[in-house]
């Protein structure tokens, strides 16, 4: 009878020390299925409209976006973002009762910072950012030389600040990569007003987004 005791009570503890460490092995790996942090990276191609350009020859062009990103516990995320487009329009100069009408093709690349929240809701990752940063813009300008009686013209990089805003979509295809879809208004304020309507528009782009690393 007592052996029968003695047998019974090693065989609860051999089952107890049994289930306590895979319970706690569950617990930790659970734990670290749940990264704090995730950086993705992400590129893709769309098109820049202009908005509210008074210039009748103002087109639309191709544009590429570009981003690192760094995201906490899925929803807050911070980005360091890149656009870059055409823009194709004519500028009437006028000096010394010359009008010299510029066919002018700008390239134009947008380097700042954004922040933004995002939804994770089963395959979709709906979300919304704010942001802002430099401009770097190649805008054709004019002289007159009323000695020799000729126009010199000359090609000049500016750099103007601008803020962004925009809305988008991630679709998750796998763990390794998601497809996005985004809608980015961009304004830059200090431009003169014959060009600013001319590269003040929205990015609409569609790409690919992949993980880096997490922590």
């Amino acid at each position: 009878m007592k052996f029968n005791i003695l047998f019974s009570a090693i065989g609860l503890m051999l089952s107890a020390c049994t289930l306590f460490p895979s319970h706690a092995f569950a617990q930790e790996t659970s734990q670290w299925t749940e990264p704090k942090f995730t950086f993705d990276f992400g590129g893709g191609f769309g098109l820049f409209s202009p908005t509210g350009s008074k210039t009748s020859d103002a087109s639309s062009s191709f544009a590429d976006n570009s981003f690192l990103q760094v995201s906490y516990k899925k929803n807050l995320f911070a980005r360091l973002q890149s656009f870059k487009y055409t823009n194709q329009f004519s500028i009437p100069t006028v000096e010394d009762g010359f009008t010299t009408n510029f066919d002018v093709k700008v390239h134009i690349r947008n380097v700042g910072l954004a922040i933004g929240y995002q939804l994770d809701i089963k395959n979709f990752q709906p979300y919304a950012f704010v942001g802002g940063g430099a401009a770097f813009l190649d805008i054709p300008q004019s002289s007159y030389h009323a000695p020799h009686n000729t126009i010199t013209y000359r090609q000049k990089t500016d750099k103007h600040s601008f803020v962004s805003w925009g809305l988008g979509v991630n679709f998750k295809e796998s763990e390794s990569l998601n497809i996005f879809v985004e809608a980015t208004g961009l304004y830059m304020h200090n431009l003169e007003a014959r060009l600013r309507n001319n590269f003040n528009g929205v990015v609409l782009s569609v790409g690919i987004k992949t993980p880096l690393s997490s922590e």
